[in-house]
């Protein structure tokens, strides 16, 4: 006979299975094997790097961002004396995960205090790590969101933020908490902070508030809703004021940490990204792909899942009030996506995937509430002692999210693996550093198309590295007065002082990548280019050192020949060469 004792064993056992293979699934997505960063890695810390050699935003370099991460990472940098590129990546993925887990906690809290009607102990602890594994975090498609950017930072404290806010709304009349004004402001104080790191915390502020909306305009008149409580409403009003203040002033300190204008700052981070700037790109930028590749189903389960979900979201009305709670998590995933799906046609036009991070946690939340509905469906079925179609259904669906448990680990431990066979050629050149910030000399001057093709800490000629691609980025930068005229810059080449070296693709391997790049700089931003041609004819030579290839201007080949660098006055390379060249400069 088997005891409860053992049955509560078995259960602890497949959760805790469960449990690290999404950590193992995480961790691996965070801290990868990698022999180079990607373009925004590398611009957040080579904007680190020149704002400690005291260079400005948005007056000596272009930038869309705010810096307060970057002087995060400088004052990173110089507490810990790191070195190499490598060790400062890590310790911004570290700092990245942090507070990725941060959103995962608050997150479970939130949902578990929402939800009445669930499960409980290690079972509700199952159910909620079960959708994190169903979703397909490893797709390639998705990559973007795990690199070295500030989006879950900014999430953590907005998500923080609205929990304690929340916990306000729902306990201020219990006398038993001694200070619930402080988590009102609290929580106020965290969401403006969050977003002046990086103001994208508004697609979970905008989506909570039409939650209220719209949960007020289904209720019958006798439910509860905030909004009648006009001392709930005045203390929405207060957190909106502690979230204004906060912001501002963070603001403030990092327009002082910069030494800019705090008019500059907002023309750039708020402006400039209401502006139009198409992307010239041969990647998938399809928003509802991201979504889709999310949510790890094919078209014919989409469907599937599609009319599922409007035939539950029909029923929202009828919940009562012990799954009141569900009524909202319904609403605030539906609206999280919409809001994705159209915040591109209202800011710059970008839908790279990693403008989707919330809709991960809206996917998770259909696939939670869904079990939740296989679980009851499952319970009630049993209790009747019946194999109706509803039984089946649901055991194809629990089905399918074993299958996903299963083969996910076992494909993040395969790309893992590759990851590590790609790397021993190359930790045997540069063990300590990224690869192309252990062979490129730093004391040089480059000019790359894309700033990872240089190392994180070198100068960068003219600094218009940033969104070269983008359609009227750089004019309308000098528009809102964040940079010259680039015109001025770009019309008459390098001037009186050229960069020591041209860091583009090897031409045995990629012979147009000049020409693509001149290209891309006359139908995205008007720009005449073809003087770079000319220069390198008559100013510069190809040098090679491994895999990697460089113009190097003439006075600069002795330097870079006594470090190893060779002539390359042939374009013929090996196959071996070639093969890790193209590995290499295509891995991001």
């Amino acid at each position: 006979m088997i005891t409860r004792k053992v049955v509560d064993l078995v259960k602890f056992i497949i959760i805790g299975v469960i449990a690290i293979c999404l950590f193992y699934n995480i961790f691996t997505l965070f801290f990868p094997i990698t022999i180079g960063l990607a373009h925004d890695e590398a611009e957040h810390l080579h904007v680190a790097y020149i704002l400690s050699h005291g260079q400005k935003p948005f007056v000596d370099f272009v930038e869309n961002h705010p810096t307060l991460f970057n002087h995060y990472l400088k004052w990173l940098n110089e507490i810990f004396d790191i070195s190499s590129s490598r060790d400062l990546a890590i310790g911004a993925r570290v700092t990245i995960f942090i507070h990725f887990v941060l959103c995962l906690i608050i997150f479970s809290l939130w949902i578990s205090r929402l939800i009445k009607t669930r499960p409980t102990a290690l079972n509700w602890i199952g159910m909620l790590l079960i959708p994190w594994i169903i979703i397909d975090l490893y797709h390639p498609h998705l990559y973007p969101m795990w690199q070295i950017r500030p989006d879950f930072i900014c999430y953590a404290y907005t998500i923080w933020g609205c929990y304690l806010i929340y916990l306000w709304s729902v306990k201020h009349h219990n006398k038993t908490i001694r200070y619930p004004a402080l988590m009102l402001v609290a929580g106020g104080i965290l969401i403006g902070f969050g977003n002046a790191i990086l103001p994208k915390g508004t697609v979970i502020l905008v989506s909570m508030f039409l939650v209220l909306v719209t949960a007020k305009l289904i209720q019958s008149p006798k439910s509860y809703s905030f909004w009648p409580d006009s001392f709930k409403f005045k203390g929405f009003v207060i957190a909106g004021l502690c979230a204004f203040i906060a912001f501002t002033a963070s603001m403030l300190f990092d327009c002082y940490l910069s030494h800019i204008d705090p008019a500059k700052w907002l023309s750039a981070v708020f402006i400039l990204n209401t502006h139009k700037h198409i992307v010239f790109t041969q990647a998938e930028v399809n928003p509802v792909t991201s979504i889709v590749y999310i949510s790890s189903v094919s078209f014919i389960l989409t469907l599937f899942l599609i009319v599922w979900i409007i035939w539950e979201i029909s029923n929202i009305r009828s919940l009562d009030n012990e799954r009141e709670g569900e009524r909202y998590l319904w609403l605030f995933a539906i609206f999280i996506i919409l809001i994705n799906l159209i915040s591109g046609t209202y800011s710059n036009g970008a839908t790279f995937s990693h403008n989707f991070i919330p809709s991960i946690f809206a996917i998770v939340l259909i696939y939670l509430l869904l079990l939740l509905r296989v679980r009851q469906v499952w319970q009630k079925e049993l209790n009747h002692k019946l194999l109706r179609p509803q039984l089946i259904g649901v055991s194809i669906v629990f089905a399918f999210a074993v299958t996903q448990i299963l083969l996910d680990p076992v494909e993040s431990i395969l790309r893992y693996q590759h990851r590590k066979d790609d790397l021993k050629e190359v930790k045997m050149i540069a063990s300590t550093d990224f690869l192309r910030d252990k062979l490129l000399p730093k004391s040089l001057v480059y000019f790359a198309p894309y700033i990872q093709y240089t190392p994180v800490k070198a100068q960068h000629w003219g600094y218009y590295f940033m969104l070269s691609d983008n359609q009227g980025f750089w004019q309308d930068c000098y528009q809102l007065g964040l940079g010259p005229n680039p015109q001025k810059i770009w019309g008459n080449g390098f001037g009186k002082n050229p960069p020591d070296a041209l860091a583009f693709s090897d031409p045995a391997v990629d012979p147009v990548s000049v020409q693509r790049f001149i290209s891309t700089i006359w139908n995205c931003q008007g720009l005449n280019a073809n003087w770079i041609t000319k220069e390198i004819e008559e100013n510069y030579i190809p040098m090679r050192c491994r895999w990697l290839f460089l113009y190097v201007r003439y006075d600069k080949v002795p330097y870079l020949k006594a470090l190893g660098w060779r002539i390359s006055l042939t374009e013929k390379v090996s196959q071996k060469d070639k093969t890790n060249h193209f590995r290499y400069s295509h891995e991001f």
